[in-house]
């Protein structure tokens, strides 16, 4: 496995805190410049009231992690 595969294996949710490192991933060379657009992409307030995809994106995983059935799903 990639040092950079480890590292980002490292900042998703589990046992026993189920959280996301986001700073680890925003930290992420591969990921960076990802991030950084959809952070700067707004959203139609209309819909989206949390203003960027970035922001939407961590709502979605942050939800997908508190789901019962995620937790449950081997590694």
């Amino acid at each position: 496995m990639t040092r950079d595969m480890t590292m980002l294996l490292a900042c998703l949710p589990h046992a026993p805190g189920w959280r996301y490192d986001w700073a680890g991933l925003r930290g992420l060379a591969p990921l960076r410049k990802w991030i950084d657009d959809m952070a700067a992409t707004p959203q139609n307030p209309d819909w989206h009231a949390e203003g960027d995809v970035w922001t939407h994106t961590r709502m979605v995983c942050e939800a997908l992690a508190n789901l019962p059935q995620f937790r449950e799903m081997p590694d």
